[in-house]
C-alpha cells in the first residue's frame, strides 16, 4: 500500500492498532516492511584493457555454441530499467515487455537495462556479430522495474518478479538493495517464486566491495548470486563479498569490469564507445553472463529445475583469485565446461551449518553427481579443508576414494567433517570436494562453522562531564578482528548494552556525544580479548580534550577534529569527532593503548589562526591515544611544514565581493579527515603552514560570490613536501572554458568526466569558468554555451551547453572542437569566450580510452591583488591536457582588444622556453575593458585559438 507523507501519523496509528496476541487478531499479518529502495548495480568505469569480446571467451561461450548450445527455446526475463527495443542487437529478440516502474513506458532512458539485455541475448548485429550475448538465440522478456534514474522500490521489483516467474526459465536481476540476512521481502518473494514456478533467479551481489555486503535479493537462499571479476579472473574491488551470516554468497563470479554491450539510444551510462555500444563495470554486468549461461543449459535441458541449473554452473566454475569461497563463491563461470562435461555436480555450494560448542559433533552430508555420458563414469574423490585465511586443516574431513556414476544416472558419496579436530581453532571453514574422472574435473565447496565458546560482552558508557542526561548519547561498533563475518554489529550504548560474542579479539570503538552543546569524544577500546565475560567502557568521563597551539605565537583555534582508523585486513573502520566551534564545542578523546592485531591509527586535526597566518595541523597520535593528546607546534615542526602563500584577489577589482576558502585533507588511509574553512578579505594575502604527514593529500578551494551564489574554484588534490613553498591565488582572471583531464585525485562530485575518446565515441565535458588547467567548478547554469565538432572540416555534430558526445570515424582524422559561451548574465568580466581546439585522433587500440590532445593556455596576467595591471608582462604557459601526451610547443600569437573584440592588435611575444611566453598588456586606461586572444600550436598537430572578451577591467 501507499500513503502520502501528510497521512503518515494516521497510518502509524492504524498499524499500532494491529497489535494482538495471535495471527487472528492481526488479520493474519506476521510482518510489515517499509517499501525499500533498490538500484541498478553499476560501478564506476575503470580504464579498459584487452579485446572487446574477451568476456565471452572468458566464460567459455564460444565452446558452448560450438557444442550446439545457443539458448534457442529458452526465455530470460530481464528486470531492469527497460530496453531500447530498436537497438540492432535486440531487434526480434524481445517477446514481451511490461512496465512496473514510476516512469512512462518500457523504453530505457537510463541505459542499464539495454546493456544487460544484450549481454544475455543480443545478436551483435551492430558489431558484425562480435558482441553477441551469451545466449544469442534466447527470447527476452523485459520488465521495467527501475525508473529512468536507475532506482526503484521493493514493491515494483516484486511485481516484476511475480510477472516474470511463470513466464521465464531464467530471471536476470542486475539490481539490489541493502545487505540482509535473507529474511527481507525481496528475498522471501524470490524463494517463494522459485519454489512455485521452478524459475532460476540470477541476481547481482552488489558493488559495496566489503565483507558481508551482498545486497537483497542476492541474499535469498534460492538465488544464484553473482560477483564480478576482471579480465584476469581477479575479484573486482567493487564486488560485494559474502558471507551472508555464515553462508557463502555469492555462489559464482563472472566478468564485470569494462564490459562492452548495447547502448540505449540517447543515453550516456558508462563510457560510450560509439553510437551502438558503451562500456560499463559492476556486478550488474557480471550477472547477465550467468543468466545467459543458465539459458543455454535450460534450452538444451528443459526438464532441469533451478537447483540443477545452479549446480551445473557452480560445479564447473574455474578458479578465481581474491577472497575465498565465502566472498566469491566457487569461482568464475565456465559455461563451455558446463555444456561439455560428461558429469555434473548435483548441488552448488553446500552449507553444513554449525558444529556447536562444546560438543563439536561431526557434520555430514551426501553429495551427488549426475551423468550426461553414454557410459558409466568413475569419479576419484578428494577433499581439502581450509580456513578463511587459506590455512589447511588436514584430516578434518573425509570422503570415499571414488564414486561410480552410471550412464544417464546419478551417484552419491558421503562427506564427513570431524569438527572436534578443529575445536582449538574455531571459525568458518570450506571443504572443497574435488571429483575427477571421465574427462571431468568438478569442485563442490562445502562451508561450515566450528563454533567457539561465546560470552557476554557488556558495553557501558559514561557521559562527558556536565552533560545533561537528556542530551547524552553513545554508540560503538563491535567487530571480530579475526573475521568480521563472525561478528560485526553497531550497538547503542547510551545506557548499558550487552551482546553475546564468540571468544576472540574485538575492536569496540565509537563516540560519546553531548547533543546539548554538540561536544563529542572518540571512545572505546581498539582491541579487547573476550575469553569470558568482558566489559568495555566508552568512557566520556575519562576523555581528554584535544587541542593544539603554536610555540611562541598567540593563535585562535577555529577547527578541531579527531579521527581513529582500525584495520584488521578486511576493510577500514573509521570514527571521527568534529567541531567548527572549538571554544564552545570542543572535541575529546579517551586514552587508548596499542593493538596486536592489524593496525590502529589516530589523528587530531587543527586550524589555528593568527593575523595574516593560518596553521593547518595534522598531528598523528601513533598506534594509540595518549593520556594527553594536546599538541604543540614547535619551531622545528614549523620548518617541516609546507608554506602556502595565498593570495585572494578582489574579483573585477571590487573589494566588496565576498570571498572564502576551504582546505581538505585526505589521510594516508584514503579518508577525508581534514576540513577547515573561513571567510577572507578580498585584496589580501595570507601565509599558510600545512602539515606534511607522509601519504597525506591536500586540496584547496576558493569561493567568490557571483550574484546570489558562491562560485567555487577547485582542482585535484596533491602532496605537500616537508619545507616546500608553493603559492596559490584565488579570484583569478581571466575565466575561460577548458576540459578536465581526470588524471588527478579528487573526492568532489563536481569534477567533470575527462574529454576523451573510446572507440568511435568522443565525450567532451567543458568547465565553463576555469582559472587554471584541470580546475573545475560546480557549474553555473546561467552560463550559455554551444559546442561543435568537425572531422576533416565536416561537421560531426553540435550541442548546446558544455557537454557533448559524438560518434566519429574510426580512422585518423583532423578534428576541430569549438566552444562559445556567454557568462554576461552573472559576470562583469570574462563575459564571452570563443575557443577552437584542433587536434588529430584515431580510434585507440584494444577498446581503451584516450584523453583528447587538447592544447591549453594557462594565463598569468600578473595582475595585482585588485586584479589590476601591475605593469609586469603577462606570461602564458601552453601544454596539452594532462594524460594526452606531450609535444613541443612551436609558437604563440597574442592579440588584445579594447573594443570587446571588434578589432585586435598584435602584441610582440617573447619565448621563455618550455612552452612559456611573455608579452606586455596594453597601457592601463581607466574604465577600459581589455579582451585577449591567444593562438598556439604544437609539433604534434594540436592547436588552440581562444578569445576572452573583457578579461579584465581597469578601475
Amino acid at each position: 500500500m501507499r500513503q502520502p507523507k501528510s497521512d503518515a501519523s494516521a497510518l502509524g496509528r492504524t498499524l499500532a492498532g494491529l497489535r494482538g496476541p495471535s495471527l487472528k487478531a492481526t488479520g493474519g499479518i506476521r510482518h510489515i516492511w517499509l517499501d525499500g529502495k533498490v538500484k541498478a548495480n553499476t560501478a564506476p568505469t575503470a580504464p579498459a584493457a584487452g579485446r572487446l569480446d574477451r568476456n565471452l571467451r572468458q566464460v567459455g561461450a564460444p565452446e558452448a555454441w560450438r557444442a550446439g548450445y545457443t539458448g534457442k527455446g529458452a526465455k530470460v526475463a530481464v528486470l531492469d530499467t527497460g530496453v531500447d527495443a530498436g537497438h540492432p542487437d535486440l531487434k526480434g529478440r524481445i517477446a514481451e515487455t511490461r512496465n512496473f516502474s514510476e516512469s512512462a513506458g518500457t523504453a530505457d532512458r537510463f541505459g542499464h537495462g539495454t546493456h544487460v539485455a544484450s549481454t544475455v541475448a543480443g545478436t551483435g548485429a551492430a558489431s558484425d556479430g562480435r558482441r553477441k550475448g551469451v545466449a544469442p538465440d534466447a527470447d527476452l522478456l523485459i520488465g521495467k522495474v527501475l525508473d529512468d534514474e536507475g532506482s526503484g522500490t521493493d514493491s515494483s521489483v516484486i511485481a516484476g518478479m511475480e510477472w516474470a516467474a511463470p513466464r521465464a526459465d531464467v530471471v536476470n536481476m542486475s539490481l539490489g538493495g541493502a545487505p540482509t540476512d535473507g529474511a527481507d521481502p525481496l528475498s522471501l518473494a524470490l524463494n517463494d517464486l522459485t519454489r512455485r514456478h521452478g524459475t532460476l533467479f540470477v541476481v547481482a551481489a552488489g558493488n559495496d566491495g566489503l565483507v558481508g555486503s551482498v545486497g537483497s535479493p542476492g541474499t535469498a537462499d534460492a538465488a544464484l548470486t553473482v560477483g564480478a571479476v576482471d579480465a584476469r579472473d581477479r575479484l573486482a574491488e567493487f564486488s560485494s563479498r559474502g558471507p551472508r551470516g555464515h553462508a557463502a554468497k555469492p555462489e559464482i563470479v563472472a566478468p564485470g569490469v569494462d564490459i562492452v554491450a548495447a547502448r540505449a539510444e540517447g543515453t550516456a551510462m558508462g563510457t560510450p564507445t560509439g553510437a551502438a555500444y558503451t562500456k560499463s563495470s559492476g556486478t550488474s554486468m557480471a550477472t547477465p553472463h550467468v543468466a545467459g549461461a543458465a539459458a543455454l543449459l535450460a534450452a538444451r535441458h528443459p526438464d532441469w529445475g533451478p537447483a540443477r541449473l545452479k549446480a551445473a554452473l557452480v560445479g564447473t566454475a574455474d578458479p578465481a583469485t581474491g577472497g575465498d569461497a565465502y566472498e566469491r563463491g566457487a569461482g568464475r563461470l565456465d559455461v563451455g565446461e558446463a555444456a561439455k562435461s560428461p558429469v555434473l555436480a548435483a548441488q552448488s555450494i553446500v552449507d553444513l551449518g554449525t558444529s556447536r560448542f562444546p560438543q563439536h559433533g561431526a557434520l555430514s552430508t551426501k553429495l551427488g553427481w549426475t551423468s550426461q555420458s553414454s557410459g558409466p563414469v568413475r569419479l576419484r574423490l578428494s577433499v581439502k579443508v581450509v580456513d578463511r585465511r587459506g590455512h589447511a586443516a588436514d584430516g578434518a574431513a573425509s570422503v570415499p576414494a571414488a564414486v561410480d556414476v552410471p550412464a544417464g544416472g546419478a551417484g552419491e558419496a558421503p562427506l564427513t567433517v570431524n569438527a572436534a579436530e578443529l575445536a582449538d581453532r574455531p571459525g568458518l571453514y570450506t571443504a572443497v570436494v574435488t571429483a575427477k574422472g571421465g574427462g571431468a574435473v568438478l569442485e563442490t565447496p562445502v562451508t561450515f562453522y566450528v563454533e567457539p565458546p561465546s560470552h557476554d560482552l557488556t558495553i557501558r558508557a559514561t557521559p562527558l562531564p556536565g552533560t545533561d542526561p537528556a542530551n547524552f548519547s553513545a554508540s560503538a561498533t563491535v567487530v571480530n578482528l579475526a573475521d568480521m563475518a563472525l561478528f560485526s554489529e553497531w550497538v547503542d550504548a547510551t545506557g548499558t548494552a550487552k551482546v553475546r560474542v564468540p571468544d576472540g579479539r574485538y575492536a569496540v570503538l565509537g563516540n560519546v556525544d553531548d547533543f546539548g552543546d554538540w561536544r563529542s569524544a572518540l571512545a572505546g577500546d581498539p582491541e579487547v580479548v573476550v575469553g569470558g565475560p568482558a566489559t568495555v567502557t566508552l568512557d566520556g568521563a575519562a576523555a581528554v580534550r584535544v587541542g593544539a597551539r603554536v610555540e611562541g605565537v598567540e593563535t585562535e583555534q577555529t577547527m578541531m577534529s579527531a579521527d581513529m582508523v582500525r584495520d584488521a585486513g578486511q576493510g577500514l573502520w573509521w570514527f571521527s569527532a568534529y567541531s567548527f566551534d572549538p571554544a564552545n564545542a570542543p572535541v575529546y578523546a579517551q586514552p587508548m593503548g596499542g593493538v596486536q592485531t592489524g593496525t590502529f591509527s589516530a589523528y587530531t586535526n587543527h586550524r589555528l589562526t593568527a593575523p595574516g597566518t593560518v596553521y593547518d595541523v595534522v598531528h598523528p597520535l601513533g598506534g594509540g591515544i595518549p593520556a594527553d593528546p594536546a599538541h604543540v607546534v614547535t619551531g622545528a615542526e614549523l620548518k617541516r611544514m609546507a608554506r602556502v602563500d595565498q593570495e585572494f584577489a578582489a574579483f573585477d577589482g571590487d573589494l566588496g565581493i565576498p570571498m572564502s576558502e576551504k582546505r581538505y585533507g585526505i589521510s594516508p588511509e584514503g579518508l577525508l579527515t581534514f576540513d577547515a574553512a573561513g571567510d577572507v578579505k578580498p585584496g589580501t594575502s595570507r601565509t599558510d603552514y600545512v602539515s606534511t604527514v607522509p601519504g597525506m593529500l591536500w586540496g584547496d578551494e576558493g569561493f567568490v560570490k557571483f550574484g546570489e551564489e558562491f562560485w567555487v574554484d577547485q582542482g585535484p588534490f596533491g602532496k605537500l613536501e616537508p619545507g616546500e613553498r608553493v603559492s596559490a591565488r584565488w579570484g583569478l582572471q581571466p575565466l575561460r572554458p577548458g576540459p578536465y583531464s581526470g588524471t588527478g585525485v579528487t573526492p568532489s562530485g563536481c569534477a567533470r568526466y575527462p574529454a576523451a575518446r573510446t572507440g568511435q565515441s568522443m565525450r567532451v565535458a567543458i568547465v565553463d569558468l576555469q582559472t587554471r588547467p584541470d580546475g573545475f567548478d560546480c557549474a553555473m547554469h546561467e552560463v550559455k554555451g554551444h559546442m561543435a565538432l568537425f572531422a576533416d572540416d565536416q561537421k560531426v555534430g553540435e550541442k548546446d551547453g558544455p557537454f557533448g558526445e559524438f560518434t566519429v570515424p574510426s580512422g585518423e582524422a583532423d578534428y576541430r572542437l569549438t566552444y562559445d559561451n556567454d557568462a554576461s548574465a552573472i559576470l562583469p568580466v570574462s563575459t564571452r569566450t570563443s575557443t577552437s581546439w584542433t587536434f588529430r585522433s584515431r580510434e585507440p587500440r584494444g577498446g581503451r580510452s584516450a584523453n583528447l590532445p587538447l592544447l591549453l593556455v594557462d594565463y598569468d596576467l600578473n595582475l595585482d591583488l585588485r586584479n589590476q595591471p601591475s605593469g609586469e608582462p603577462a606570461v602564458f604557459t601552453v601544454a596539452r591536457m594532462a594524460g594526452s601526451g606531450r609535444a613541443e610547443v612551436t609558437g604563440l600569437r597574442f592579440r588584445t582588444s579594447v573594443d570587446d573584440g571588434g578589432t585586435w592588435q598584435d602584441v610582440q611575444v617573447r619565448p621563455l622556453g618550455g612552452g612559456r611566453f611573455a608579452a606586455p598588456l596594453p597601457a592601463p586606461v581607466k574604465g577600459q575593458a581589455v579582451s585577449l586572444r591567444v593562438t598556439a600550436q604544437d609539433a604534434g598537430g594540436s592547436g588552440v585559438d581562444q578569445r576572452v572578451i573583457r578579461a579584465y577591467r581597469v578601475r
